[in-house]
């Protein structure tokens, strides 16, 4: 028994629901790697990370 389906897709509406797809696993994909690299560095400060952290100038009382 072969069951009529009641639903069509035009162009317009394939394409739309492609682009939704594909933009939300690449949303998926830049929120895992942000995600990845929040684990990978921890707590540490951007200036710790690209070594251009400078001491602090001493001061004159």
């Amino acid at each position: 028994m072969v069951i009529p389906l009641l639903a069509y897709f035009d162009p317009s509406t394939g394409s739309l629901l492609l682009q939704a797809l594909v933009g939300g696993f690449g949303g998926v994909v830049v929120l895992g790697r942000y995600l990845w690299m929040q684990i990978i560095r921890g707590n540490r400060t951007p200036a710790a990370v690209t070594g251009l952290a400078q001491p602090p100038s001493p001061t004159r009382a």
